[in-house]
């Protein structure tokens, strides 16, 4: 055992006091409710790899006003708290010199993210700054946040360590998903599915989850060709479509046992966004939706799920993390089997475009014909009316020419 994971062990104990137990505590004051210790799967065999992925800011760095002390030393050296929430653009952080702990600072960046599309990063209530800082007579103003946006230097940045990276990253989230699945409880599934509604299935876990011992064909994989490897961790479930048109509502699928809906699918792990999603059933008494539901759960609300809408929330913003950790496509341009596919793909390219051209030009002189067409029927509309008007001039000068009868006296 490392001393690492000695330490937390110790740290996690829980019969360890959170919060100050040594001061008196005035009313108002925070309070430490929860700590979390996570071990580094990195070491000395095994260091961060990160020797080759330099990285840079390319803005977002406030200078101020011309001649002020905000304008000066804003490097990325001068900076020592950095922040980062999931909600934020890509390839973006908050940053700034100090990273202070008071009171005032601490209640400031607990507050929450407001999701809301229309507002600014740096107009979040959690970066702005804290009218009672303990030490605002020290920094005036020089502690503000900065939004900066980073990028890989051009020439000094290994894809295949960045992978390495986020795949680490990427390993982490199972094993906090796996520690929460229960049999009986329900799960968020990610998709890339637009048409399914919230961006996740929910479902309801059937077992618990194990490691496949055989390549196994899995929900997601089309065929035999794309069945997952031995030493996937899976688990298996019955997915819970969603009721249309009430948003948090999700029912059972038909009982019959030849439906095809009922069929438990087995789930990676890697694509659970939530193995544990907060939800109650239906129950008789109480508001459940009508319209909507399939008739064999109509006269059992249990059947029925309601999600809450602050889990919801909590499931998109696991969403938007994983989706910020997706592993960059490296090409291996030594692959024959890959070159044979590039070759396959760009004659199709010139078919469909050769195609393309073929169908543009029909279609140029098809519309080319239908201009002359439209042109010669205005010409002969236009003589028509001529010859009308030639035809009653003629008749007005005929009427004009006969002699006028003489009066009776």
């Amino acid at each position: 055992m490392s001393e690492a994971v000695k330490a937390v062990r110790h740290l996690s104990h829980p019969n360890r006091y959170l919060g100050d137990s040594k001061h008196k505590h005035n009313p108002g004051d925070s309070w430490v409710l929860t700590r979390s210790y996570e071990v580094s799967n990195y070491d000395a065999e095994h260091p961060i790899p990160a020797a080759n992925c330099n990285f840079q800011v390319v803005s977002g760095f406030d200078t101020g006003k011309a001649k002020t002390p905000e304008a000066k030393k804003n490097g990325i050296s001068e900076m020592f708290h950095f922040r980062y929430n999931p909600s934020m653009p890509k390839d973006m952080a908050a940053i700034r010199r100090l990273p202070c702990l008071c009171v005032g600072c601490l209640a400031t960046l607990d507050k929450a993210w407001v999701h809301d599309k229309k507002m600014k990063v740096q107009d979040q209530p959690m970066f702005q700054e804290p009218a009672e800082c303990y030490f605002k007579e020290h920094t005036k103003g020089l502690n503000k946040w900065h939004f900066v946006t980073v990028e890989p230097i051009a020439g000094k940045c290994d894809d295949e360590e960045l992978n390495v990276i986020l795949g680490d990253a990427l390993d982490l989230r199972p094993e906090k998903v796996e520690s929460e699945i229960k049999v009986g409880g329900f799960g968020a599934v990610d998709t890339d599915d637009e048409k399914v509604r919230d961006g996740f299935h929910l479902i309801e876990w059937k077992g618990l989850p194990y490691v496949l011992q055989e390549p196994t064909i899995i929900f997601g994989c089309y065929d035999e060709k794309e069945m997952m490897p031995v030493g996937t961790t899976v688990c298996e479930g019955i997915f819970r479509p969603p009721i249309d048109r009430v948003q948090g509502w999700y029912q059972s699928p038909n009982d019959a046992p030849f439906d095809r809906a009922r069929k438990r699918e087995l789930i990676w792990t890697q694509h659970v966004l939530s193995g544990d999603v907060k939800s109650q059933p239906g129950q008789t008494g109480t508001y459940f939706p009508t319209k909507g539901v399939e008739q064999w759960n109509l006269n059992n609300p249990a059947k029925l799920q309601f999600v809450y809408e602050e889990e919801i929330d909590n499931i998109h913003i696991e969403r938007m993390e994983k989706h910020k950790l997706e592993l960059i496509e490296i090409v291996d341009w030594t692959n024959e089997e890959f070159l044979a596919e590039i070759k396959v793909q760009d004659e199709l390219v010139v078919v469909m475009t050769e195609e393309g051209a073929r169908a543009a030009a029909k279609a140029a002189k098809e519309a080319e014909f239908l201009e002359a067409m439209r042109l010669e029927d205005e010409l002969m509309k236009e003589e028509a009316e001529l010859v009308i008007v030639m035809r009653e001039e003629a008749a007005a000068e005929v009427a004009a020419a006969k002699p006028k009868g003489r009066r009776k006296r």
